[in-house]
């Protein structure tokens, strides 16, 4: 899934508080994200530590997200954590070619 953008994090939560995660992103206050297939939780450091989830659908939208912060959901929280999904789930890794040598060792065995 290479569809989940800003653009559905500010859908769901909103401008104000799309700003307000953008800050506590770019600030480094979001960590321990994992992105399990649909599922990204992580933690967001505000006045507390804030456990945070969002559900994605196939598409990429924002099916459901959860704060353990007192919103409960679509909070800046929420939207920190999204930003740091959009760089993990929309990031490009480039595999390098296998060189000659070790290519020609797996195909003899």
């Amino acid at each position: 899934m290479r569809n989940f953008v800003e653009n559905i994090i500010i859908a769901h939560v909103g401008y104000t508080y799309f700003k307000r995660g953008e800050e506590y992103y770019r600030t480094g206050l979001v960590s321990h994200v994992v992105n399990s297939q649909n599922l990204i939780t992580g933690r967001v450091r505000g006045g507390k530590n804030y456990i945070t989830t969002i559900i994605l659908d196939d598409d990429g939208g924002i099916i459901y997200s959860r704060c353990s912060c007192p919103m409960k959901s679509a909070c800046k929280h929420v939207a920190a954590l999204g930003l740091a999904a959009v760089e993990i789930i929309n990031k490009t890794v480039d595999v390098p070619a296998v060189q000659a040598p070790l290519k020609d060792y797996f195909f003899t065995i």
